[in-house]
């Protein structure tokens, strides 16, 4: 690795990690034309723009732990179920954000026992996953933005839209997690799947957003944790390139992130569908050996 893929690699681990582009897909495809990425590296980049998240939703995060410890101080005084959790709006968001991470913890560990990182160097997979991000992605275009009456129409023309936080149910959580466990796939986008699902199912725009993302810190941590006793040191010199590298991804990424939300509050996630389903072209094309 040098300085200049360093630097593309922040950037594209700024740009794609948040969009709902696939940050792994554009991964497999820059390590099929610069040679392998020290998983180190990867890791370092995942952390740069996790810590992003941190601070965007700084002030969820810090609810939600709270919530969570005052959940379980009720339950175990014997307070009941309703109570504890169900009553209080911070805590059963908490209660939506740890269903989601069943479905997403089976799916990633099984792909993870099965494949190993076999999946991860494949392009046929990550083309797959481009189609099918650009597919949840282009299925959205009439979900998510919701009129004065809070409402908006579903794909068919009719029914309610524009759910927030407060109104979700376990199955809207289970689904959203499970979409973000088939995200372990390399070219499978974990935001597009994400909050394509949760567009699908009746979220609003901003609320789909803001439920994908606080789903993924727990799952983005769980993911770089499990990896990091396979990771190898590196070089003094190769390891200042990967901490700049971080550091421009951290950038890239806050910005990125900014954009996206802005984007779900007018309702134009679909716009990137094209950009998956080109991206899918290119890397068959890859596949091919045309490139």
């Amino acid at each position: 690795m040098d300085w200049a893929e360093a630097l593309l690699l922040g950037i594209l681990q700024g740009l794609t990690e948040w969009l709902p582009v696939s940050s792994s897909g554009h991964l497999a495809l820059a390590q099929h034309f610069l040679g392998d990425v020290p998983l180190v590296v990867d890791i370092l980049l995942h952390f740069g723009t996790l810590v992003v998240l941190l601070v965007f939703f700084r002030k969820e995060a810090l609810m939600l732990g709270g919530a969570t410890r005052a959940a379980l101080a009720d339950l175990a005084r014997g307070k009941g179920w309703e109570k504890s959790v169900k009553s209080v709006p911070e805590r059963r968001l908490a209660y939506h954000i740890l269903l989601a991470l069943v479905p997403t913890a089976v799916l990633a560990l099984s792909f993870r026992f099965y494949f190993g990182n076999s999946l991860f160097s494949n392009l046929a997979v990550v083309a797959a996953g481009f189609a099918v991000s650009g597919a949840v992605l282009a299925a959205t275009w009439r979900t998510g933005t919701a009129p004065k009456n809070g409402t908006v129409p579903d794909a068919t023309g009719g029914g309610p839209r524009g759910r927030t936080l407060e109104e979700l149910g376990p199955g809207d959580s289970l689904r959203v997690g499970l979409a973000q466990g088939v995200a372990f796939l390399p070219g499978f986008s974990r935001s597009g799947l994400t909050i394509g699902t949760g567009l699908l199912t009746g979220m609003e725009g901003e609320t789909a957003g803001r439920y994908s993302f606080l789903i993924s810190l727990p799952a983005v941590l769980g993911a770089m944790l499990l990896e990091l006793p396979s990771a190898s040191a590196l070089p003094a010199d190769q390891l200042l390139m990967a901490l700049v590298a971080t550091a421009v991804a951290s950038v890239v990424g806050y910005a990125s992130l900014g954009l996206l939300m802005r984007l779900l509050k007018k309702g134009g996630v679909h716009w990137f569908a094209p950009y998956c389903f080109l991206l899918c072209g290119f890397t068959i094309a890859v596949v091919m050996g045309v490139f």
